[in-house]
């Protein structure tokens, strides 16, 4: 059959092999990774992504979102926590988010002694409150109303505003000194109570790295106390890429997408490869853009396309059966012929709609411009 064609102008398969591993493609470059640009926040989710289709024959490359917590709201406080405790997102695939507890909330107000010189007076009632006046680690106040008395003690009270503290040392117990809103006087004192602290608010303190998500409401472990849930929020953090793909041109022919939107990344695509030879391949029930995988006679190869692995046999025309290829040329003035044998300089040609070279020509091929009269190029990625 001559002197062979050399490997270098088959694609980028794995020559000789029938691999299917993410480094084979069809010429152009694949995508090596993507370099993320912008997060985004998606609530209780993960989003999807997409390539582009590649611009010359090829695979569309695929892969799946890597995502991290972005940030987390409570949706049950729980009890018993502490200022700084850290807590742990249970659910998902992949290595937990963990949440640092910034501030806390009162959930549970218990009164221990009832105090005295409250009052009531009709609709009018006595508050006390545990504000920034007396610790301004009270970021919001606990206001507590009287309600009735027992001669002058509080005999039962109501929260009308649950507190909020920022900072360590919450107190789990409090003295009533600041009284407020009395009908009669704010003299009233003495009053204490017994705190429960839950969750407020939390910021991510190790933001994990998920492949699945599961939506909101999430139980936690680890802190001082239990039973809280957060309501999570994850951005994108990678992509890991499943199938290289092959026939990109640039970053943006194979631009990303995200489903839901809100993030954004850049492809990074692998390193230049030679040019290859673009084959036509018939090795299942249609004709497909195809690797030559390995020359193993004059006119016979090993071809990949997307059905599979095949031999398939040069002929001149478009294949029409299982087991047939071709490889296009094209002369100076934009004429075609059918390559029926290809080695490393030449090429046996059968007429297209060119002219310039007589059926059955040995002509002079690469991939640059043809010469008139003396070259013809081949189709190529």
């Amino acid at each position: 059959m001559g002197r062979p064609l050399n490997q270098k102008y088959f694609g980028n398969y794995n020559k000789g092999s029938a691999s299917t591993s993410s480094d084979d493609g069809m010429g152009g470059q694949g995508v090596a990774g993507v370099a993320i640009t912008a997060a985004g926040s998606y609530a209780g989710l993960l989003p999807t992504v997409a390539f582009s289709a590649p611009s010359l024959p090829g695979v569309q490359a695929t892969g799946s979102v890597i995502g991290a917590a972005v940030g987390a709201s409570v949706a049950t406080a729980g009890s018993g926590y502490a200022y700084h405790d850290v807590i742990t997102a249970i659910g998902g695939t992949g290595n937990a988010a963990t949440f640092l507890v910034t501030s806390l909330q009162t959930v549970n107000v218990v009164m221990t002694n009832g105090g005295t010189f409250y009052d009531v007076s009709g609709g009018a009632h006595d508050e006390i409150w545990f504000d920034s006046t007396v610790d301004a680690r009270w970021t919001t106040p606990l206001k507590i109303r009287v309600e009735t008395l027992s001669g002058s003690s509080i005999a039962t009270f109501s929260i009308i505003q649950q507190g909020v503290w920022t900072g360590t040392s919450a107190p789990t117990s409090v003295t009533g000194t600041s009284t407020h809103n009395g009908p009669i006087d704010n003299n009233g004192h003495g009053a204490t109570f017994t705190l429960t602290w839950g969750v407020n608010t939390v910021n991510v303190n190790t933001a994990g790295a998920y492949t699945a998500v599961h939506g909101n409401s999430l139980t936690t472990s680890g802190g001082s106390g239990s039973g809280a849930t957060l309501n999570v929020s994850y951005g994108v953090s990678g992509i890991s890429i499943t199938e290289g793909g092959s026939g990109y041109l640039s970053v943006a022919d194979a631009a990303v997408s995200f489903s839901p939107s809100g993030a954004t990344g850049n492809p990074v695509l692998t390193t230049d490869q030679l040019n290859a030879v673009i084959v036509y391949a018939m090795v299942g029930s249609a004709v497909d853009a195809a690797d030559a995988v390995q020359q193993i006679g004059a006119s016979r190869y090993r071809v990949k396309t997307y059905e599979g692995v095949g031999v398939c046999k040069l002929v001149a025309s478009t294949p029409a059966n299982a087991g047939e290829m071709s490889i296009n040329a094209t002369d100076s003035d934009g004429g075609t012929y059918w390559v029926m044998r290809l080695n490393s300089c030449q090429a046996l040609l059968v007429q297209n709609t060119g002219t310039q070279f007589a059926n059955h020509t040995m002509v002079r091929w690469s991939f640059a411009n043809p010469v008139q009269n003396y070259s013809v190029k081949i189709d190529n990625f």
